[in-house]
């Protein structure tokens, strides 16, 4: 059974989101859709293992035939054994299809149609999901380790936000284990890549905001953690391809930065000299160095 998250951005914590459907019940929603795995109707549906919390894992990609299936290879050869595993495809036109059928017995869910950007293919992603914890592990990152998520999964019971480092060539994303208390922008450099999220928060707070191209992840920290909490554990969970979107664009990953905060702390952000110490801390950097997403 597949229930859908309903992607809304609320504007208060407290509204819920509903779920409801069917992934084999769905329809394509443009001419352009194509789709497959398991779990639509021309597979047999197969059930997961109930015994443990399931984990969805979610992959967005846009032509990247180079480097799509290690990350698809990363997940199958993960050992926790509830996973459901969902492709999100831009309408790639390099191959990359090809090789997502190459794997799609083994694929819960995958679909291939044109997007909005990566927040809208995001939100794809969890209005198919029916996993009770989400990952998103975009194209071309791995997991550290074959049992990552098995060491994620041993503090399902201590939070709904887990969360960790994630690992670029030698760097580790954040650069040091991040706590509670710290300031809300600090806590928003969370790596979204290194985090799994239970998916209550989803209900709770909305989706993505697809007005956001690159910096989406830190829009959405910033609108969760006033309210919620995390638990950071000393580990690598991710390994995190350089050269994505953020590096590319490094203008508008500041711009986006800057919008977010103003968004979500609003005249308070503006007054307080810590926060534009931050900022410009932020700008400086960004100026003299590749930028590589949080």
């Amino acid at each position: 059974m597949t229930r859908n998250i309903k992607i809304d951005i609320p504007s208060q914590a407290s509204v819920p989101a509903e779920s409801t459907s069917e992934v084999c019940s769905k329809k394509p929603s443009t001419p352009d859709r194509i789709e497959g795995g398991f779990l639509t109707c021309e597979f047999a549906s197969r059930s997961m293992n109930r015994s443990q919390p399931s984990i969805s894992v979610i992959t967005v990609v846009y032509n990247d035939k180079e480097r799509i299936a290690k990350t698809i290879e990363s997940v199958l050869k993960q050992t926790y054994d509830n996973i459901e595993y969902i492709i999100i495809d831009g309408g790639s036109t390099d191959g990359t299809v090809d090789i997502i059928r190459h794997y799609e017995a083994r694929i819960a869910y995958w679909m291939s149609e044109p997007d909005k950007g990566i927040s809208d293919a995001f939100n794809k992603g969890l209005s198919v999901m029916t996993g009770d914890w989400v990952v998103f592990l975009n194209s071309a990152d791995t997991f550290a380790r074959d049992d990552s998520l098995c060491g994620m999964s041993q503090y399902f019971d201590r939070a709904q936000i887990i969360t960790g480092f994630a690992r670029v060539g030698s760097k580790l994303l954040p650069k040091r284990m991040l706590e509670n208390g710290e300031s809300l922008l600090v806590r928003a450099m969370i790596s979204h890549q290194a985090t799994i999220v239970h998916r209550n928060i989803f209900n709770m707070y909305g989706g993505f905001d697809t007005d956001y191209k690159i910096r989406m992840d830190y829009d959405f920290w910033l609108r969760v953690l006033p309210h919620e909490s995390f638990i950071f554990v000393e580990d690598i969970f991710v390994d995190f391809a350089e050269g994505g979107a953020s590096a590319a664009q490094r203008k508008r990953y500041f711009l986006e930065e800057l919008r977010a905060n103003k968004k979500n702390l609003g005249r308070y952000y503006s007054l307080n000299l810590e926060r534009i110490k931050f900022v410009l801390e932020r700008y400086f950097r960004f100026s003299s160095k590749k930028v590589v997403s949080p």
